[in-house]
């Protein structure tokens, strides 16, 4: 028996939901112990004080945390490498989760040593990353496009609907 086979027989695969609610359990318990108590109590203040009408735009910081973490730019080998770890990461997450609702499945297509499925995974990995950096471009337009407009909940959604629909069609069809 392997580690990952060892591991998902330990969880079971009901046990899903209380593993992912566990992950998300840790990352707030992490974001606990390392903010400091000044920030705690700005962030309790200001969910006290919040106001839903106030809520309609996005807040100010958005569009430059955004350019914080991926660049100004968008085609730079910053943003791309960047784009790249974020989309490896979900895609590793969500393998996580594929082994543990059907680890039988997974297993016994990674367990076959046939260089078409090595193939098949590198081609896939890389037109992922590429349709996730695409997916970013957008996020940054449509972020670009919120700020400068101050658009409304329905205009937002409008363009969300539009932006995912897009988004299907060039990963499905092209």
């Amino acid at each position: 028996m392997s580690l990952p086979t060892d591991i998902i027989q330990l969880f079971g695969t009901g046990s899903v939901p209380a593993i992912v609610a566990g992950s998300v359990l840790g990352v707030f318990e992490l974001g606990e112990r390392f903010a400091s108590q000044r920030a705690k109590d700005a962030l309790s203040k200001w969910l006290l004080t919040f106001d839903v009408q106030k809520a309609k735009a996005l807040p100010d910081g958005t569009q430059e945390l955004f350019e914080r973490i991926f660049g100004e730019r968008h085609f730079s080998l910053k943003c791309f490498i960047r784009s790249a770890a974020f989309s490896l990461g979900a895609i590793t997450f969500l393998t996580i989760l594929r082994l543990l609702i059907a680890p039988k499945d997974a297993l016994s297509e990674a367990s076959d040593s046939n260089i078409n499925f090595v193939v098949f995974i590198a081609l896939w990995l890389t037109w992922s990353i590429i349709i996730d950096c695409f997916s970013l471009f957008k996020t940054r337009v449509i972020l670009r496009v919120t700020i400068r407009t101050q658009l409304r909940p329905i205009g937002a959604t409008a363009i969300l609907v539009k932006s995912t629909v897009t988004g299907a069609r060039c990963f499905i069809f092209l």
